[in-house]
């Protein structure tokens, strides 16, 4: 398998203004431990992050994390779809001496390069580029089949069934302000809606990349600096399920490409009908 070069995206400096819709799912989430790491699951890290400063395994405490598709129709690079999964909650220490427990996008695909050139530029965001695909399911109007693939490639890393629940004929205002009332942050222990993503490395070993994947290297550009991002959203949302494609493949990911997971809730979710999302421009907070 080989990479072809091409010319490099267009840049899109932050902020950007998105919208489109989504599922979100809580994953069974580890104990929080302030004083203690907890292990990743395999698959949360690609390996050109593994061994880099990026890769945060040594930091990870556990707490809530999230598994997200998202489908946005309008970017400032257009419309594209996206695969995500944050943990949970990594250690940081604070340009002040402070410790803080934050998030962070651990393993992330998209369906263009230029989603993938100016994320990783812009808040250090490790995306790749990625093939999906969303095919009803035959004889379940409410149900979609989501795979996704490296590129060119037959087999998938990442596929579930998801489907809209019938008993939210409603949909319900959401918004990211309701994390920052004080009656959220009791229920959140501290959380807040922040991710802190360190610094992407400039270097990918191209052997390792064409073991892997046919993804141009030109586009896997590092960051500068260790970036902290707080988007806003508000939007439209309902109730929804996710479940394994199949009997025999019991998971979602592969343990490699994506980290394998177990949904919280006996898999159920938030199906994000329509939103607007700001995601602005980032701090530098190392």
């Amino acid at each position: 398998m080989t990479t072809t070069k091409s010319a490099l995206p267009a840049k899109a400096p932050p902020p950007w203004d998105l919208t489109g819709s989504g599922y979100i799912f809580v994953i069974e989430p580890q104990p929080f431990s302030p004083t203690q790491a907890v292990p990743l699951p395999s698959g949360s890290y690609d390996p050109f992050a593994q061994g880099t400063p990026f890769d945060q395994s040594s930091n990870f405490h556990g707490g809530v994390g999230a598994i997200l598709v998202v489908r946005y129709t309008t970017s400032d690079v257009g419309p594209y779809d996206e695969l995500m999964i944050i943990p949970g909650n990594f250690k940081n220490k604070l340009k002040d001496g402070t410790t803080s427990f934050d998030l962070a996008i651990t393993r992330i695909y998209v369906s263009t390069k230029e989603s993938v050139y100016n994320g990783r530029q812009n808040w250090g965001i490790p995306k790749h580029h990625a093939d999906f695909s969303f095919t009803p399911v035959q004889d379940r109007p409410r149900s979609t089949m989501l795979t996704v693939s490296s590129p060119g490639a037959e087999d998938s890393f990442f596929s579930a069934i998801l489907t809209r629940s019938r008993w939210t004929p409603f949909a319900f205002p959401v918004s990211t302000k309701l994390a920052s009332t004080s009656f959220m942050r009791s229920i959140l222990r501290g959380y807040r809606p922040t991710l802190v993503q360190p610094a992407l490395s400039t270097q990918i070993d191209s052997s390792k990349l064409k073991s892997v994947t046919s993804e141009d290297a030109s586009n896997l550009v590092g960051s500068s600096a260790k970036f902290a991002v707080t988007p806003t959203s508000t939007g439209w949302s309902k109730a929804c399920t996710i479940s394994p494609v199949s009997k025999a493949r019991k998971g979602y990911g592969d343990g490699v490409g994506f980290p394998e997971f177990k949904p919280w809730w006996g898999g159920l979710g938030v199906e994000l009908t329509e939103f607007n999302m700001v995601f602005p421009v980032p701090e530098v907070v190392e």
